[in-house]
Parts: C-alpha cells; sequence; structure tokens
C-alpha cells in the first residue's frame, strides 16, 4: 500500500464499534482522521488518530490529536467567552447543516485521498450534505452501513430518498452482511461492493484459551441477555419470556449486559418479586464481556432490527449457544435449530420455547459451541480481516493516484 496516502473516517467517537475498526486499520500505512458524525464523546479505544473536534485537548498517550473546528475563535477566547462557547456547541451539534460545513471545511483543508462513513444516518447524511456543497472537489467516498441503516431505515419513507440518493454518490460499498450488500443494489447502488466484514474487527483467536470457561457450554449455569429495549431492542419480551419458563431456571444465573432503563427496572422486578438469579452487569470492559460469553450456556438478543450482532459473534467465539432474533444476519453465521437458533423477537412463546431447548439438550449445545468456535477462527480471526481491509484500502488509494 502506498505510503504519505490520508483517509478521512467519518463517524460517531464515542462509539466501541467505531473505535475498534479504526484500531484494526492502524497498521494499514495511512495516516488517519476522524470528523464526529454525532456527539462530543471519545471512546476509550479509539487511539492513534487525528480528531476533528471541537474544543477537545490533544491526548497525547493515546495517541490522539486534535485539531479544533470553530477556528474564528482562540483558546483564550474559548475560555474568556464560555457562554459564547456553549451557545455555539448547541448549535453546531443541532443544525446538520451547520456540522456539514464543518465537515466541508475539513475536507477542503485536509484534502484527504479517501472518505470512509462509518454508518448511515448520522455520517452517511453528514457526507451526502458536505458533498453537495463541495460537488467535484469531494474525495472518492467509500460506506460503510451498521446493522439497521438500509434493512430498517430504508423501509421509513422519511429516509428512503436520502439512502437512495446517498447510494447515488458513494464510489464503494463494504457491507457488514451479504444482506446489506443486496439491500445496497436494491437501493440502486452501481459502484463496488467489497466483502462483508462484521463490525467487531474481528477476534484474537489465541486469546480464546484464557477467556473461555474450561468446562463444555453443557455444564455452564449461566445465561447471557442482551439488554437493548428501544426502538429496535425487545429486551422485555426476552425478559417476559425467561419468567414464563422460571420452573426451568433453578440453579442458573441470568447476566445482562447494555441494559437501559426498563431493563434495569425489570430485572430488579423479577429478582425482588420472582427470586429468579438475575442481575444487570455494570459497564465492563471488553475481556471481562468476553469472559462472560465464556461462563454461558446461552447468549440471547431480541431485537426487531439487527446486522451481524457482535454480541452474538462473541457467543459463538465463547461457546456459548446463540438465539438471535428473525431480522439480524444469524442465519448468515449460524446453521438454526443445529448451530443456533432464531425466533421472533416478540414472540415471547417463541423465545421460551428456544430457551428451555437450549437448557435441556446438551449435546446440542455442546455441538453448536465446536462448530461456531470453527466458524469465528475461520472468518473473523485478525489476521482474515487485516487482509480483508488491505485489499479494500489499497484497491480504494490506488485508484486515486
Amino acid at each position: 500500500m502506498s505510503r504519505g496516502r490520508t483517509v478521512l473516517f467519518v463517524g460517531m467517537t464515542e462509539s466501541v464499534h467505531a473505535a475498534r475498526w479504526m484500531r484494526q486499520t492502524a497498521a494499514l500505512g495511512f495516516e488517519r482522521h476522524v470528523f464526529p458524525s454525532a456527539g462530543l464523546g471519545l471512546h476509550p479505544d479509539l487511539s492513534d488518530v487525528t480528531v476533528h473536534y471541537l474544543l477537545a485537548a490533544p491526548q497525547p498517550e493515546r495517541g490522539l490529536q486534535c485539531q479544533p473546528q470553530l477556528w474564528p475563535l482562540s483558546a483564550g477566547g474559548w475560555r474568556a467567552n464560555r457562554w459564547r462557547r456553549d451557545r455555539l456547541l448547541a448549535r453546531e451539534y443541532r443544525d446538520t447543516k451547520l456540522r456539514a460545513r464543518q465537515l466541508a471545511h475539513t475536507i477542503s483543508r485536509l484534502d484527504p485521498d479517501l472518505i470512509h462513513t462509518l454508518e448511515t444516518q448520522h455520517a452517511g447524511y453528514l457526507a451526502l450534505e458536505a458533498r453537495e456543497q463541495l460537488g467535484s472537489q469531494f474525495p472518492p467516498w467509500l460506506h460503510t452501513p451498521w446493522g439497521s441503516d438500509l434493512y430498517l431505515f430504508g423501509r421509513l419513507q422519511s429516509h428512503e430518498p436520502r439512502i437512495r440518493k446517498m447510494l447515488s454518490l458513494v464510489d464503494a460499498y463494504q457491507p457488514k452482511s451479504n444482506r446489506d450488500a443486496k439491500l445496497a443494489r436494491d437501493y440502486g447502488f452501481q459502484g463496488k461492493i467489497f466483502a462483508a466484514i462484521p463490525g467487531n474487527g474481528g477476534f484474537d483467536v489465541s486469546a480464546f484459551g484464557t477467556l473461555c470457561s474450561p468446562v463444555p457450554p453443557s455444564q455452564r449455569k449461566l445465561i447471557h441477555l442482551k439488554g437493548y429495549q428501544g426502538w429496535a431492542g425487545r429486551a422485555l419480551f426476552a425478559l417476559r419470556a425467561l419468567y414464563d419458563i422460571r420452573s426451568e431456571l433453578t440453579g442458573f444465573r441470568i447476566r445482562v449486559t447494555s441494559a437501559t432503563n426498563e431493563i434495569v427496572i425489570a430485572v430488579e422486578l423479577l429478582r425482588r418479586e420472582h427470586g429468579l438469579d438475575i442481575e444487570v452487569v455494570p459497564s465492563v470492559s471488553h475481556e471481562e464481556i468476553m469472559k462472560l460469553h465464556g461462563s454461558a450456556r446461552v447468549s440471547l438478543g431480541a431485537s426487531i432490527s439487527d446486522g451481524v450482532p457482535n454480541s452474538m459473534l462473541e457467543a459463538m467465539a465463547m461457546g456459548a449457544f446463540p438465539i438471535e432474533s428473525r431480522g439480524s444476519c444469524a442465519d448468515e453465521w449460524f446453521v438454526d435449530g443445529c448451530t443456533g437458533l432464531i425466533v421472533d423477537p416478540e414472540d415471547t412463546a417463541g423465545i421460551g420455547a428456544a430457551l428451555v431447548r437450549a437448557l435441556r439438550d446438551d449435546q446440542l449445545v455442546d455441538g453448536a459451541a465446536a462448530a461456531n468456535r470453527h466458524v469465528i477462527e475461520e472468518r473473523l480471526n485478525l489476521q482474515v480481516i487485516d487482509r480483508l481491509a488491505r485489499d479494500m484500502y489499497g484497491s480504494m488509494l490506488s485508484a486515486n493516484n
């Protein structure tokens, strides 16, 4: 790959998924910059990039260089006029056209060889507005959608025209799943589609042994639940299913990660009023999450829309039996009824039946663990993802000589 090339990522700098992908690119030999598409946060895993970011201070211990974006005001001016800073910040992050002008200004000043947008409804739409301002001066554009970007939002009247317009201007597309590759064509994309790469950036398969319980899944006494409840998450349905099969749960611990407020309340009621051994896991490191999967017999996720759920991939890597929702891309990773189970996310009886099967059938969960580990080692080890990423960026950057 050519040296001296520059890639500007546009994405959610507070997101673990964006941070991990950018970390995956650290050894690929190009200069990396990022423009925040939403929010003001910097995820702890984000490192060794230049952040084009409002009022952020450099963090040399993480290799983060920060370029202020509100250029008319000096640092001293910011300290002396805090009220003005707060008003401008509020306006900046409420007014997408103003933010798009900031992105367009950054592109003109930096002159990157490639724009890579990570996610559609914030990063993709923001880049679309910046491109409309810059016209032919906009660099080659690579786009990566996230889980529900096309599958769910593409069915909404307020989003479909913007998705079609954006895809008509994107030069290349890197999907997370085969489903999203097909959807891109359905929405009119005519450009290059690269290999599908899930968003977790790959696994260090050599670490599996230290993170995974030595006992087979059939002997594990833990159930993991992804606790999202909201516009797509349906964890309340999963909790209802657990309540309905509570007679099967004697001796089992239930641990809930990424719990939203509704789930925190529901979990406490299940524990205090119905005696389930269930707790919400506070925010912990990715290593601790992997250890949790490595202690689980079953890992359950329920949502009406998803891409390739990272929690499912983590469960497969650690031997936990995956139960995932219809509407995700689980069927691209495991065989329904054999190495995992696919359920309707709002069918509590169906979720409960799948759980009972996974809790009773030792041969099913132990056989699935070996098969799923092999899938992860073959398709998601760091070396495979590194090769795919090198090929993709090499193709995009060499085409822009």
